[in-house]
Formats: C-alpha cells, structure tokens, sequence
C-alpha cells in the first residue's frame, strides 16, 4: 500500500513540475461543443495597434476553465503572420461559469494596402470541439484583413474634381468641374458643395461613419441643383431641378481615398424624371486645383 502512495506522490509531483516548467497551457480535452461565434471576420485595420478579438462560444457552461488550441490553416490563408498579423496567443480560454472566450489579432496596417485582398483562416483543432449539429465546419473561420482610415471632416473640404454621368446627357461640353467645399455650420457631419452642376446650386450631404469600413453618405431632403431654363433651354414646372438619392443604390464615401460616390435621381416636381447619374468628387489639393485652374476649368 506505501507503494501505491509513493507512486501518487511520485506521479502527482512529476505533472505539478511539469506545468510549472511548460510554457504551454493545458489543452482542455473533456466532452463538450465548441465553435467560432462567425464564420466570417472583416477588420477594419487602421494601425498597428488595434487588438480584435475572435469570439469563441461553448454550447453550455462548464464549473472549470476550458482552453483550446487555434491553429491558422497556411494553405488557405494569404496573410503572413508577423507581417499582416500578429495572433497574440495560439490558444483560447473559456472561463468556468462563461460560455464564450475570446482569440486576440492585431493587424499590421502599415503592411496592408487598399488594394489587398488578404485574409486568414482560423481553426480549432481540439478533437472534441465542434458540434453535434453543424459538425466541423463551425471549427473554422475565416478572417479579411482590410485597410481603414480614421474620419475627418476636414479631408472632405477645400477642393475636389466632379465627373458625373450627367454631363454625357445635358452638358456635353463638360468633361469635369472643379469645385470647392467647405463645412456646414449649422449640421453635423454635413458638408456644402457649392456650384456642383450650375452655379449658384449649392448641395449638402451628411457624411455616416458609424460604420468604417462601408461609409455611407446622406442627403436629408430634395435638393434644387440647377434651374430647367438653363439646363434645358425650357422651364419645366417651377424651373427647379432636383436631385435625390437613388433609391436602392447606397452613396458612399471613402476616407482612405478621399473620394465620394453620390448616386442620385434627377427630376423636376410635378412633371417627372429626367434620369438616374453618378457622381464622382474626388479631392485635391490647393495646388493641384492651381494647375487646374489654368487649364481653364
């Protein structure tokens, strides 16, 4: 019986200085289903700072801490990690009482350009993990990289070339306008673009970056863009021209590139719809609108 005890002893010392000498967290190996939040993670990279985290989620509650291995399938991802990313640990913990645990990534901004489509995929490789109703695949997920850029008002003021659809239809002999822009005073968020299609028209938009990485952008009301005598050689209804959002086409503007995107309906009130166009503004800078200047526009 001594033997026996001394064996315990023996094998119970051996694992305590085992852990204590292992960098390594033991891997949680019980019963249990286990899986990514989402299949599908886009984050908005801005810097190299930014910690995301990767939701992991237990179906029930356990009375210990569980931990799980992640690993990144190589084969199936392009981002490169210590250049794109960096994961700060290979592994995962869900505390007792908690159902879910979080993976930590940073992104590498200054590596990722707007251009790049780079991602990774993340897999749970424990062998009891999964569940019993979606199998494997809720083991996986998969995680888009993409380059964002902080908001500023004022990166969308001062000058900015204007194309629009438009032109092709009713001022044929324009090819591009420059405009200026500047803050509205008294709306949040708002810009004026003063003189866009005609002069004298200016036209507000509200700027939304709830959402960073798919900015949208506003008009609240109506908006006279142009008078019809000028724009038609004919006054139509009350001679104004009016511009409203598109609807079912989402407007949107783009703080990396410093660039919007207006799809808007053009009609007159009471008479009908004169067509749907795009319109591009994309801005510059002073001397570049110098140089344009002198071009005549």
């Amino acid at each position: 019986m001594n033997r026996i005890y001394i064996a315990i002893y023996a094998l119970v010392s051996a694992l305590i200085m085992l852990t204590a000498c292992s960098e390594e967290r033991i891997v949680y190996s019980g019963n249990d289903s286990v899986m990514f939040a989402d299949s599908l993670h886009i984050l908005p990279i801005q810097n190299n700072t930014d910690v995301f985290d990767i939701t992991i989620s237990a179906m029930k509650a356990s009375n210990i801490d569980r931990t799980y291995a992640v690993e990144v399938l190589e084969q199936k991802s392009n981002a490169i990690e210590g250049y794109h990313y960096n994961l700060l640990s290979n592994s995962v913990t869900i505390k007792a009482g908690e159902m879910t645990g979080n993976i930590q990534i940073i992104g590498k901004g200054n590596n990722i350009k707007l251009t790049d489509g780079i991602g990774l995929f993340l897999r749970i490789i424990n062998k009891n993990a999964g569940s019993d109703l979606y199998g494997d695949e809720v083991l996986q997920t998969k995680v888009v990289l993409k380059k964002a850029c902080a908001f500023d008002l004022e990166a969308f003021t001062g000058y900015c070339t204007f194309t629009s659809t438009y032109f092709r239809d009713y001022m044929a002999s324009t090819d591009m306008r420059l405009l200026k822009t500047e803050i509205d005073p008294l709306n949040e968020n708002t810009i004026i673009i003063r003189n866009m299609f005609y002069n004298g028209y200016d036209i507000r938009v509200r700027l939304d970056d709830e959402n960073i990485l798919y900015p949208d952008l506003y008009m609240d009301q109506e908006q006279a863009i142009g008078y019809t005598g000028e724009a038609f050689g004919t006054i139509y209804g009350n001679g104004d021209l009016m511009m409203s959002l598109l609807p079912g086409a989402t407007s949107y503007f783009s703080s990396c590139e410093g660039f919007m995107a207006i799809y808007g309906l053009v009609y007159v009130n009471g008479v009908g719809t004169v067509g749907a166009y795009t319109n591009v503004l994309r801005w510059i800078t002073d001397e570049e609108a110098e140089v344009l200047k002198k071009q005549g526009y």
